[in-house]
């Protein structure tokens, strides 16, 4: 197991065993050893160090106890000290263990050397090139070389965003892991804190560890924080570890993580829940055994809105079976009407990958999710990563770049509410507050923009009585100052969703359903490009694509929609030909067909359609018919080949059955305008498909 992944189990599931060995007595080096090995089967890696160190110091031969060292080193995160054993070993043994040179590699990335990392994660995939076994580690280490050539040609550096990244002061961060911050407004956060200043150590291989991570919360005050307020809330469990608290978007439900070590020594976390009721949380409940498999764990949750239902979904991160390796990314919606989680869903392969994924965060307003991984092309051990989308469809998640990433690792990135410039993370960065080494502890740090790009569109949703207003359209949809004109009106319940155009990808970031007062707004990234469709019942769909792409300053979109109602009556598709006695489309026709009912089928994703065709009163009725059926089939005939779904198209032939103007003139004359008006096609809506009436979940 690399010792980066090994990492997780006493970093993220918050039980971090940094531990203190008393044991001063001359034993052994065999002494030595087995009592590391005890400790290190307890957690206890410090203890083990010791042991191991001591053993080495007594009899300096055994490779095994080098690697060890060197492996521990990292596991409690002292870059340097494990990159020193690893140098001994690579300089005393021609013969090294296959993942011994890849851990190598890690840890020279971790201490912020690219150039050699390089060298040995090159070295690991040519020795592994044969080795199916290894597969996924080889083409792991082709991605740390990925990220180490990020980071020495400075890509990840945007110069287009000056942002301020500060260590929180030590009322904040104590000399043990500070985590998990949950930013309430601008003046209060929450944070988890193992809160004291004294090595935490075992007596003895049998006693437990004592400390435990409670809640903590900080207030700012004429711009310095004052920390290490505990939070009396019976959310914080007495003697248990809790910590990875967050709130759901309706404020009346918190969701947090307690951890403890199961019969089997195994450290487990699992998800609870707190309700706010007359202004006071209510004891906590843990969540159902559907969240909090047995057996495996559950943690640092996250929550967000499915855009699509507009249902809770509660994203965490657990190591049950059916991920796709190490701790993934899962999500579950919440049931309203049992205020029930469903069975979880893995958030898929864009984002999870056989390495760890950890403390997801979801941005509402953006529709992006922020997490950090070991396994996407990054500068550290762990670096951020943002994506946008939800459930299963995720953009290609994208480094956010330094100085938020490191060569250390960097892990919970939050956003204050209500702001896109301000947030917290954190890191176990050079400079932190220190215990065992520069690098072993998690600190949290404050960051700010000095400059932002903040972008918006914004407008309004409106129809008219008739559809002869189209003159209009172009004197203000587009600006806000121009008043709505004579008969129109603005439109309530209508529902607008943003979607995120990713090459081939659309991917759906945020809806929002107008008030009475018809206005609508979302807040868009730069270099971006999107679409917003618009839709209500017994309206026709409408869209409209825009690009960000350009957009390097703070600007406000303007943009109203126009709304037009299905009439109840068939609309005629005019100029579509066939000629005499024929029923297949020209050319012209199918371009007309293009510009009319195509359209409409494509922006109305959900109508049923009835195509049909009409004809004048030459030649027999059931002769009229016949034609008029094969001529109403070919246009369907066309959109199915176009792509639209067979069961969205009904073709209808009326023959001469339905005539709009006579055929003949009073005098009984031929009427050729007449009969020219009579062989037409119509266009009706009439019903949508089944599967979208009712409310249903699905991916």
């Amino acid at each position: 197991m690399s010792v980066i992944r090994f990492l997780i189990v006493s970093l993220f599931f918050a039980f971090s065993m940094q531990t203190f060995a008393q044991q001063e007595k001359d034993f052994s080096a065999s002494k030595h050893r087995k009592l590391g090995q005890r400790y290190e089967m307890l957690g206890d890696k410090y203890s083990a160090i010791y042991h191991y160190s001591k053993s080495l110091e007594k009899d300096s031969s055994g490779k095994y106890y080098k690697i060890k060292l060197a492996e521990l080193y990292a596991d409690v995160r002292n870059y340097s000290a494990s990159a020193r054993y690893f140098e001994e070993l690579f300089r005393e043994y021609s013969k090294i263990p296959l993942h011994v040179i890849f851990d190598y590699g890690r840890v020279l990335k971790s201490c912020g050397n690219y150039e050699k990392a390089i060298e040995f994660f090159k070295l690991y995939r040519k020795k592994a090139a044969k080795s199916k076994k290894v597969a996924e580690y080889r083409k792991q280490a082709k991605t740390e070389i990925e990220g180490c050539e990020l980071a020495l040609n400075g890509s990840l550096i945007d110069t287009t965003k000056q942002v301020v990244i500060e260590k929180m002061n030590e009322t904040v961060n104590y000399l043990h892991s500070d985590y998990s911050p949950l930013p309430i407004n601008d003046t209060v956060l929450y944070y988890a804190s193992v809160r004291t200043n004294n090595p935490v150590y075992y007596n003895s291989p049998t006693e437990s560890f004592t400390e435990v991570s409670q809640f903590y919360k900080a207030i700012r005050k004429n711009n310095n924080w004052e920390g290490g307020i505990l939070i009396p809330d019976s959310f914080n469990i007495k003697n248990q570890w809790c910590g990875n608290a967050v709130i759901c978007p309706h404020k009346n439900r918190l969701y947090f993580t307690v951890c403890e070590l199961n019969a089997e020594g195994k450290n487990i976390c699992s998800i609870w829940m707190s309700e706010l009721i007359a202004g006071k949380w209510s004891a906590p409940e843990k969540l159902s055994k559907l969240i909090n498999k047995p057996g495996s764990t559950s943690t640092q949750p996250a929550i967000g809105i499915d855009p699509r239902q507009n249902r809770e979904v509660l994203y965490f991160i657990s190591d049950r079976k059916g991920g796709k390796g190490g701790l993934d990314i899962w999500y579950s919606i919440l049931d309203h009407k049992t205020s029930e989680f469903l069975e979880p869903k893995n958030a898929g392969s864009k984002i999870n990958t056989f390495m760890n994924e950890v403390s997801p965060f979801i941005d509402e307003d953006n529709g992006k999710l922020y997490f950090s991984s070991e396994s996407h092309s990054g500068i550290g051990g762990f670096d951020i990563f943002s994506t946008s989308g939800s459930l299963r469809k995720w953009e290609e998640p994208k480094n956010i770049g330094i100085p938020f990433n490191s060569p250390a690792d960097d892990l919970y990135y939050k956003l204050v509410p209500e702001k896109t410039n301000a947030g917290f993370l954190v890191s176990n960065r050079e400079g932190g507050t220190t215990m065992y080494n520069t690098t072993c502890c998690d600190d949290i740090y404050s960051f700010s923009f000095k400059e932002y790009v903040h972008i918006r569109i914004s407008g309004r949703v409106i129809t008219f009585k008739n559809d002869k207003k189209d003159q209009y359209i172009e004197d203000f949809l587009d600006n806000p100052s121009v008043k709505i004109p004579e008969g129109g009106k603005l439109v309530d319940s209508a529902l607008l969703t943003l979607i995120l155009v990713s090459g081939k990808d659309e991917i759906v970031i945020k809806s929002v359903i107008t008030s009475t007062n018809g206005i609508y707004n979302f807040k868009l990234e730069s270099g971006k490009e999107y679409k917003i469709n618009v839709a209500k019942d017994s309206f026709f769909s409408t869209s409209y694509s825009l690009s960000t792409v350009k957009i390097f300053k703070s600007d406000t979109i303007f943009h109203d929609f126009l709304l037009k109602k299905i009439p109840d009556k068939p609309i005629i598709i005019r100029n579509i030909y066939y000629a005499f006695n024929r029923y297949n489309l020209s050319d012209t026709a199918k371009a007309i067909i293009d510009t009319t009912i195509y359209a409409i089928m494509t922006e109305n994703p959900l109508i049923i359609a009835e195509i049909s065709s009409h004809t004048d009163n030459k030649g027999t009725d059931n002769y009229n018919l016949s034609l008029s059926q094969k001529r109403a089939q070919s246009v369907v005939n066309y959109l199915i080949y176009k792509g639209i779904q067979q069961e969205r198209l009904q073709a209808k032939g009326y023959g001469e059955s339905s005539p709009i103007a006579p055929n003949q003139n009073t005098d009984g004359s031929d009427n050729p305008e007449g009969r020219q008006k009579n062989r037409r096609t119509e266009f009706k809506v009439i019903g949508i498909l089944p599967e979208y009436q009712r409310v249903i979940y699905e991916e």
